[in-house]
């Protein structure tokens, strides 16, 4: 599977795949202050285990940070 991960060209060795097992693919364990967008919508989580990502989407993943 071909994505555009953030901007940039990710291949991936599934067919198939849901943002769950996207997120888990990239080892981010921690869905707190994580939003995803797929061809710029946003994915709710409580959709996240059953999205289905396909070939050629884009899909955003925004970490939320604090600082000064």
């Amino acid at each position: 599977m071909k994505l555009q991960l953030n901007g940039e060209p990710k291949t991936l060795d599934s067919d198939t795949l849901t943002v769950a097992e996207l997120l888990a693919h990239l080892d981010i364990t921690q869905r707190r202050g994580v939003a995803i967008a797929v061809n710029n919508s946003v994915v709710p989580k409580s959709e996240w285990d059953d999205h289905q990502l396909d070939d050629d989407d884009a899909v955003e993943i925004i970490r939320a940070t604090q600082g000064g």
